[in-house]
């Protein structure tokens, strides 16, 4: 193949090749190096961590204060549960899975990966565990 006379277009054999941002120095801020940037990145991390276990520190100290504060006459008891309506929310629950779980096995089927229903509203069980 013969190369034309221009030489500002890329010719099909060749490969063009730019300059990454790690292989210009140009493209890194005045003053930070890849090690200034990973270490500020691993600061702001840890500032970050250090951030929401203070806020989960403090809401669970609350919370524990609160709880500290009912007096045992509040407190709800075994005796006090209705076993029926307990009973009834169950079955509903149960049932309320079985609509999802048909959406769930015919993706599943789509996607060529039959698989038995009952282990189906097992996976949709799990699933609402996990929330």
């Amino acid at each position: 193949m013969t190369k034309p006379t221009d030489t500002s277009l890329p010719v099909a054999d060749e490969a063009v090749v730019t300059p990454g941002p790690a292989a210009s120095p140009a493209a890194l801020p005045t003053g930070w190096s890849n090690r200034g940037k990973s270490i500020a990145i691993r600061v702001l991390k840890c500032l970050i961590t250090i951030v929401v276990v203070a806020a989960v520190t403090f809401a669970a100290r609350g919370s524990i204060i609160a709880w500290n504060q009912q007096s045992g006459a509040n407190r709800i008891t075994l005796a006090d549960v209705r076993w029926g309506w307990l009973a009834v929310s169950a079955v509903t629950y149960a049932v309320s899975l079985v609509p999802a779980s048909l959406v769930l096995r015919r993706a599943l089927a789509a996607l060529h990966q039959p698989i038995a229903f009952p282990l189906v509203v097992a996976a949709q069980l799990i699933g609402h565990l996990g929330k």
